[in-house]
């Protein structure tokens, strides 16, 4: 008799590094012609693979997908580009190769989970607080899936899809958003207040595997937005997932208060007053 094994769904995170620098390396004297060898890149230590964005948020969405028989299948380590550090300097485009995240053979009921505002249009030159890209294969598709709910996306600005803004243009009046860089990113078209998004896309290829995109406009925004969802609607989470349409759901929430005392919980936050748009589907 053949037994059969039961293998539970599984969730990637698709990580960015946390500090706002991309990844020089000092030149070595030879040919320009010459093929790049491995002796050029870093070592493991500075890459800083231990230095990963919005661990904390991912955590908090991790715990609702356990919760309808997910297993975390690993990190996604998304390195930053590496420039040569003569380029760095004079802001010359990197001619280092891109390297390619590890996918890991990706099955088709698996998600990548990305926690952390996707840089479609960062530019280290004009943004104040950029994500640096890798530019590999992999975040090349995670990009070319989200672009079917952004026509932009950076630290100053996000611009909504004409198919996502549409069913909202009764609710906000103009499909930019723009965020101040400058303090907490709060945005004149959202009353001074500031948002966050939840993106999903149930095949980010044909036959998957899939991506779910929680983000804020900040590193506290995205905790904030990412807690609320596990605490207060994990509904919105699983129901995307569950109902395998492209999904996208807008929240818009005043300004984080101040906290009188240091916290050692996330409970602060669950005060936060919270608007709800209907989601978003795209065919």
């Amino acid at each position: 008799m053949e037994l059969l094994v039961y293998r539970l769904m599984r969730y990637f995170w698709f990580s960015y590094r946390a500090d706002l620098s991309e990844i020089p390396v000092a030149p070595q004297k030879k040919d320009t012609q010459q093929a790049i060898t491995h002796e050029r890149w870093p070592k493991p230590r500075e890459l800083g693979l231990h230095r990963v964005r919005d661990g904390a948020a991912f955590a908090e969405i991790g715990a609702i997908l356990q919760n309808v028989d997910y297993e975390y299948g690993g990190l996604l380590l998304n390195i930053p580009r590496i420039r040569e550090r003569r380029e760095l300097q004079v802001g010359r485009s990197p001619s280092l190769p891109p390297h390619d995240a590890d996918s890991q053979e990706l099955a088709g009921d698996d998600i990548l989970v990305l926690p952390t505002r996707p840089p479609l249009n960062d530019d280290p030159e004009y943004d104040k607080k950029p994500v640096f890209r890798s530019d590999s294969s992999l975040e090349q598709e995670v990009f070319a899936s989200l672009s079917k709910f952004f026509d932009w996306c950076d630290r100053r600005q996000v611009q909504l899809a004409r198919k996502v803004f549409e069913p909202l243009k009764d609710q906000i009046d103009n499909r930019r958003l723009t965020f101040s860089q400058y303090g907490p990113p709060a945005s004149e078209q959202l009353r001074r207040r500031t948002a966050g998004f939840l993106v999903f896309d149930p095949e980010m290829r044909p036959n998957g595997p899939a991506i779910l995109c929680v983000f804020g406009m900040a590193g506290l925004e995205t905790l904030t937005w990412a807690h609320w969802l596990r605490v207060k609607t994990p509904e919105l989470v699983t129901g995307a997932i569950g109902s395998k349409r492209k999904t996208f759901i807008l929240a818009v929430f005043e300004e984080i208060p101040e906290c009188t005392n240091v916290p050692t919980t996330l409970r602060t936050f669950e005060n936060v007053k919270m608007k709800l748009f209907p989601p978003v589907y795209l065919h």
